[in-house]
Formats: structure tokens, sequence, C-alpha cells
């Protein structure tokens, strides 16, 4: 998805010397399918990383031996 959106908008920038934004909502800046395809890539980066991210394990207690 984040290559696929950052492809969509340099072939708009090659083609056209700028990106094309088509979809424009009042009071929301307007945006493409590109951009929303990126947006939705990093978002489930993001929270990928957050949600399967290894947890660390604490370390060991140098003082805890063997009698306690």
């Amino acid at each position: 998805m984040m290559l696929g959106g950052a492809a969509g908008n340099l072939f708009d920038r090659v083609r056209l010397g700028e990106v094309t934004d088509f979809i424009d909502f009042p009071s929301y800046p307007a945006f493409n399918v590109a951009d929303s395809s990126l947006t939705i890539a990093i978002a489930t980066v993001i929270l990928g990383y957050l949600v399967f991210a290894p947890k660390a394990k604490p370390a060991p207690d140098e003082n805890a031996g063997a009698d306690g």
C-alpha cells in the first residue's frame, strides 16, 4: 500500500507536474486514493507494531540468589 500510494503520487507528479486531489470535503484537506493508501498503510504498520511487538522481559534480579 505504501509503495502503491507513493507510486501513484509520483506518477501524477511526473505526468502532470502536480498531484491531483479529487476528493474535497468542506473544512477538511483535499486528498486522493494514493494519499489514503499511504495513510492506511502507515497506520497499519504502527498498530501492528504496538500490538505484535515482543514484550521486553524484566532483567533478573542480581540480589536474589539461591537462598532468596
